[in-house]
């Protein structure tokens, strides 16, 4: 493993670092299907936007929620946020999946 990558601080800019640009991109997402600007090419997902919303939806809070699990300070100092992000992080997860 790579030795850096073990310290949490690291860890955590990390992952906000890798799925920045797949949570934007979910993020436009979820402007163009409510107003129905999809581009051409996306035409598809409107004939069902009520599961592509919701993958965009699942898409941005899986990629924020996700590295803040690793945040060692939620662990110790918000116990409670930390467990209630958590089982979102779940749910979000196999919304995603669905």
């Amino acid at each position: 493993m790579i030795r850096i990558l073990a310290r949490p601080k690291t860890l955590v800019f990390t992952l906000f670092f890798l799925s920045a640009i797949p949570v934007c991109m979910a993020a436009v997402r979820l402007y163009q299907v409510p107003m129905g600007q999809l581009p051409l090419d996306a035409i598809k997902f409107d004939i069902v936007p009520w599961s592509h919303f919701a993958h965009a939806l699942g898409g941005v809070l899986f990629g924020a929620l996700g590295p803040l699990q690793f945040a060692g300070v939620l662990k110790r100092r918000f116990a409670t946020f930390h467990r209630v992000t958590g089982r979102i992080f779940v749910a979000v997860g196999m919304l995603l999946a669905l």
